[in-house]
């Protein structure tokens, strides 16, 4: 475009010029006939042109200059703008490398904290079982002695937060899932303890609660050790009742496993999701188009 523009302007100068000659030597001729042609020759070999027309060329030369001088300018500017554009690139390319690395080191980790969740979630299932066997006429004792429940590992939360901080927007869901899900079940559990003190009544239907609380703990975090050791995993939408039940089998309480499938119907392919949390399934479905 710019040589197409150069060229524009340089016919058009000289085509000026040119006509410019031409009108003088015609009119000289038309004039003075044909003699004067020899003396238009020798006005045009002599330069005096020059001195005639020289407001015209300096007029032609400024407009030249003047537009070298612009189209020099111009790519300065297109120069400093692709060189910014580099920088740019590079520095995306950079972030989006190190957003890469910090997403691999933290799913390769993941396997680890999601191993302590499960760990969690089995030890404390273990102490609710026991004070199941507590319960008289289905009312937990007030002045039952049991042992402190497990805290969850204090490098769990901060690792997953920062691995929610690396993931695409849907992946994060799923840990955001589990993070609320640990939340709700560490507040019921350290709630207990103070409820025996005050003299709350705890039936064995609460116990069995916090129980599938632990289970649906358990399983949300099983159903995510595949997407840390291999990135084409599939992660599930939800977890199901017959989730639920599995983790009941895998936590070892074996003892009321069958008696909690009867009563929740967890031999069911259902959604298990007891939680608040629920409520931002259709919107979540919308934005990432899973299927009800």
């Amino acid at each position: 475009m710019r040589r197409d523009w150069w060229q524009v302007l340089f016919g058009f100068s000289t085509g000026i010029l040119a006509l410019s000659i031409i009108f003088v030597a015609a009119c000289k001729i038309t004039a003075f006939g044909a003699n004067s042609l020899i003396y238009f020759v020798f006005w045009l070999g002599g330069l005096g042109w020059l001195h005639d027309y020289q407001g015209l060329i300096t007029g032609i030369g400024a407009l030249v200059a003047a537009y070298f001088s612009v189209r020099e300018i111009r790519c300065q500017i297109a120069s400093s703008e692709a060189i910014a554009q580099k920088q740019i690139a590079s520095a995306e390319n950079l972030e989006r490398e190190r957003r890469e690395a910090r997403k691999s080191a933290n799913l390769a980790v993941s396997p680890l904290i999601l191993s302590s969740i499960c760990q969690y979630a089995e030890t404390n299932g273990r102490i609710l079982e026991s004070l199941l066997s507590e319960t008289i006429e289905k009312i937990l004792p007030n002045k039952v002695k049991f042992e402190d429940f497990s805290k969850l590992p204090t490098d769990v939360t901060p690792a997953l937060k920062e691995l929610v901080e690396v993931l695409s927007a849907k992946e994060r869901w799923y840990f955001q899932r589990l993070l609320y899900i640990l939340q709700v079940e560490a507040s019921k559990l350290s709630a207990l303890k103070p409820d025996l003190m005050r003299g709350t009544i705890v039936t064995r239907s609460n116990l069995e609660s916090l129980i599938l609380g632990q289970a649906a703990v358990y399983a949300e975090a099983s159903a995510l050790f595949g997407f840390g050791r291999s990135s084409g995993f599939e992660l599930p939408r939800s977890i199901t009742k017959a989730d639920i039940s599995t983790a009941l089998f895998l936590l070892g309480l074996h003892g009321i496993r069958d008696d909690l499938i009867e009563r929740y119907k967890l031999d069911e392919d259902k959604v298990w999701n007891p939680y608040s949390f629920g409520a931002h399934l259709k919107s979540e479905s919308d934005t990432f188009g899973w299927k009800k």
